[in-house]
């Protein structure tokens, strides 16, 4: 494999940026393609009629595609900035503010491509927005080191340098949390389940506490119509009576 080299282009500018460039030629052809349709005559069609529609024409796109991609095309310059990626077999070489960075491609242990919901190939309804093709390579290095590649400088979805876990966002914003952020979540949400679960035991432990042994038998052997936690709580009731 011969090194492959990355950094910020006008091509791949231009690619991100494209559907919403064509959205805004569309909506400007509008007013003087329906007023030729209707009157099949152009020339009576003045430059005060173009810019007095325009003007609204253009206020919608700016609301509708022209600040969101603004925004993440900002956000993703000023990330890109400077920023160089060269991949050379196995070596991954990082130019980020003038520092270079020497890793290895074991040394990732986290790598992510975040593509727009429209490429998401499955049965459902693709949903299109004019910034589907922004998109990202975000990875996390053995040294705690996150780094995002953006479609300011790549094509994400072509990208096949390493392997990524591809995760698709309608609206592509950076992501920066890291491998101990998700375990983190994971964890604060196991806790919240497990909170759950004895909340839930301790509500069937009070239900049930007055059912006879007897009927206690029966809703274990029909545990299938009982939740795990009215189960345990029912169990928890068996045993107390019989210690």
């Amino acid at each position: 494999m011969s090194k492959i080299t990355y950094k910020i282009s006008s091509n791949y500018q231009l690619h991100s940026i494209r559907w919403g460039l064509l959205l805004l030629g569309g909506i400007l052809l509008i007013e003087p393609l329906k007023h030729l349709i209707i009157s099949r005559n152009l020339d009576a069609y003045s430059v005060s009629d173009f810019a007095d529609s325009s003007v609204m024409l253009i206020t919608i796109w700016l609301f509708m595609a022209g600040l969101p991609i603004t925004i993440l095309h900002l956000l993703y310059w000023i990330n890109n900035t400077g920023v160089r990626l060269e991949i050379d077999d196995d070596n991954i070489t990082i130019t980020q503010k003038g520092i270079i960075y020497l890793y290895k491609k074991g040394d990732i242990v986290l790598a992510e491509k975040y593509l727009g919901i429209y490429y998401k190939n499955d049965d459902t309804v693709r949903i299109f927005a004019p910034w589907s093709d922004y998109g990202y390579i975000k990875i996390e290095l053995s040294d705690g080191k996150l780094f995002f590649f953006t479609s300011l400088m790549l094509n994400p979805i072509m990208f096949d340098s390493f392997q990524c876990e591809t995760k698709y966002i309608l609206y592509p914003y950076l992501n920066k949390t890291t491998l101990k952020g998700k375990q983190e979540e994971k964890e604060q949400f196991e806790n919240i389940d497990a909170l759950e679960y004895k909340r839930e035991v301790l509500m069937f432990l009070d239900k049930f506490d007055s059912d006879t042994t007897e009927q206690l038998l029966v809703k274990i052997k029909d545990s299938e119509k009982y939740k795990p936690s009215a189960i345990d709580a029912i169990k928890q009731i068996l045993s107390k009576r019989n210690s």
